[in-house]
């Protein structure tokens, strides 16, 4: 949801003016139908005072003085409109005074009040005591300009209404200057919340250090202090990076002097191992005792095996500079294992073992460094046959499509000494052995484990072990290598495009197999959505499946043709051969169909269907 701005008009509009002039029409609305109310009811009595006053003079029978009341009434009183004297009839009913209702009182115009006129005259009854009786002679009726009353009241309190209009918008105004002065940081505050959302650097000018009358918000002084802080903390982390910078220049020079001390002191190694080789073949081709032939077959060795541990030390040391990086080549799983295990089939009868090999796959053709895959399976073989006296020994491998790469699997099983779990994490360190005596018995050839995992790592592989002690152990490699003849087919068809005209998506289903190969499918149900695609856009083949009746095909083939002037689609109409005879076929042709196509072979191998559709677009 979004957070609305709170600047200065924003504030002011919602918060103050909308809230302050509905307030004041809402007292303006209470003061005038109270005011009004109350000052009609008033004339309403006065009037009905009026009237009974009118009475007692009307009794009087002196018409003079009734038409001077009269008269000064009506001078004196302009909101009353009339004063009519009604005289009573023998069969006229008593006058009654209709009730003041709240919609005349504000919208009505007259408004008529009367009062009955009665004389007592003498009368005697033998039955009552009742000397006098009253005679109804007439009524006075007065009506009131409701108008002028309300003309008169609007007049009388209209500068009380300036009044306060004025008070109003002069309070108005002063609220206003004052919100106007505590939102003016406003902008500037929500641009750096903005920045610090973002995580952004903010630097001194983009804010300016408030006083204490201006920080009137709380989160502005928390921000300011929070500025502060990260000013402070920018400070000392660049002083950090530059003490860093300087530790890693120091240790980038004590690392490469490590490394020219490790390769001179390698290469020392080397001459001296080479010069002991050299000496033990000369005692060798001299006569000597089977005591001195012992000696000189433990010093060689020794020779052996500190020359696989250098060669390991050089290896590392070229992995962890970067010198050695991954080269792709095209290779064949099937050869490279069957030449690693034909490799150690010596040892393997030497010590009587049975090595085998498992492939559950056909040929394939791979890309990936067949070299550091060749040194990490042969690693896991010779490390298997060392650690094994008797059972066998297999290689297993395993081959998993998935949708850009494939998944090759190789396993090592063997019925060795096996692996204590606590020893697991221990045996991919550097010269780690389970029995160091082991590795007198057989010549290292190939590297360790430590070095399987950093190749494996650098091929971005992994490695997993399972291992029961004195039952054997099993090492698992998995690699993602690409399937060389797959993304050769992928370029096949590259930038070729294909327009489908079919019924069933199923059948639609066998055209997508194109896709595979590179090229761009659009599929259409409705023929003139089709010709208008093929009008406007250039394709290269418009394939029509053979569910389309013969004579839609006819139809628009020719107003393709005709329409078509700078391009030419390729057409080809797969069909069915008990559904199309000659005649048709040569009808079809005669309209502009390029190739037909037998639909039952539609199910022929994807790399002929393929070629087939190369040599119609070459």
């Amino acid at each position: 949801m979004d957070i609305k701005s709170l600047n200065y008009q924003y504030l002011s509009r919602h918060f103050v003016i909308m809230p302050f002039f509905l307030v004041l029409c809402l007292c303006f609305v209470v003061y005038l139908v109270s005011g009004i109310h109350s000052t009609i009811q008033e004339q309403v009595s006065r009037v009905h005072d009026i009237n009974h006053l009118l009475t007692q003079t009307a009794t009087s029978q002196n018409k003079d003085l009734i038409a001077t009341q009269v008269k000064y009434l009506s001078d004196s009183n302009p909101q009353i409109e009339s004063i009519n004297f009604f005289p009573a009839t023998s069969h006229q009913e008593q006058m009654n005074n209709k009730k003041l209702d709240m919609l005349t009182m504000f919208f009505g115009k007259y408004y008529g009040l009367s009062q009955a006129v009665t004389l007592q005259l003498p009368h005697a009854s033998p039955n009552t005591n009742e000397t006098t009786v009253n005679q109804l002679v007439g009524y006075v009726n007065t009506t009131l300009n409701l108008n002028t009353i309300r003309h008169q009241w609007f007049k009388r309190n209209l500068p009380m209404f300036i009044m306060m209009v004025v008070a109003s918008m002069l309070t108005l105004l002063i609220m206003l200057t004052l919100l106007k002065k505590v939102t003016e940081r406003l902008p500037m505050l929500e641009k750096l919340s903005q920045k610090v959302l973002h995580d952004q650097v903010i630097e001194q000018k983009d804010y300016e250090q408030p006083n204490d009358k201006q920080a009137v918000w709380l989160y502005e002084k928390a921000l300011c202090h929070l500025l502060d802080k990260q000013k402070t903390q920018t400070h000392q982390l660049v002083q950090l990076n530059r003490e860093i910078g300087l530790l890693k220049d120091e240790s980038f020079k004590h690392i490469e002097q490590y490394s020219i001390f490790q390769s001179d002191l390698t290469h020392e190694f080397k001459l001296s191992l080479n010069r002991i080789d050299a000496g033990i073949k000369l005692l060798k081709n001299q006569y000597i005792s089977s005591e001195q032939q012992g000696a000189v077959d433990i010093i060689e060795t020794g020779v052996d095996d500190l020359n696989s541990k250098l060669n390991q030390l050089i290896q590392l040391n070229r992995i962890e500079k970067g010198q050695t990086v991954a080269e792709l080549y095209q290779f064949n799983p099937h050869h490279l294992l069957t030449n690693i295990v034909e490799k150690f089939q010596i040892i393997a009868r030497e010590k009587q073992l049975n090595l085998g090999l498992k492939l559950y796959h056909a040929d394939y053709v791979l890309e990936g460094d067949t070299q550091k895959i060749d040194t990490i399976v042969s690693s896991l073989v010779e490390n298997a046959l060392k650690f094994t006296e008797h059972g066998s020994v297999t290689v297993i491998s395993q081959l998993q499509h998935l949708e850009k790469s494939i998944r090759w699997t190789i396993s090592v099983e063997d019925t060795g000494i096996g692996i204590d779990k606590e020893n697991f994490a221990n045996i991919f360190k550097p010269f780690f052995q389970v029995n160091p005596n082991i590795s007198r018995i057989l010549k290292n050839t190939t590297v360790g484990l430590f070095l399987v995992k950093k190749l494996v790592h650098l091929l971005n592989g992994d490695i997993e072990v399972t291992s029961t002690p004195q039952q054997g152990s099993k090492f698992t490699l998995h690699l993602l290598l690409k399937d060389w003849h797959s993304q050769k087919k992928q370029d096949l068809l590259k930038d070729k495009s294909f327009a489908v005209w079919y019924k069933d998506d199923r059948i639609f289903s066998q055209a997508q197999r194109l896709i595979n190969a590179g090229a761009k499918i659009q599929g259409f149900h409705d023929s003139r959505l089709l010709l208008d695609y093929l009008t406007n856009n250039s394709v290269d083949m418009l394939i029509i499946m053979y569910k389309i009746p013969k004579e839609e095909v006819m139809r628009l083939v020719t107003t393709l043709r005709e329409k078509q002037t700078d391009f030419r689609t390729l057409i080809t109409y797969y069909y069915l051969p008990k559904h199309l005879q000659a005649v048709y076929a040569e009808s079809l042709k005669a309209v502009g169909v390029d190739y037909l196509e037998d639909a039952s072979l539609e199910n022929m191998a994807l790399d002929d269907y393929i070629n087939r559709l190369i040599q119609y677009l070459a």
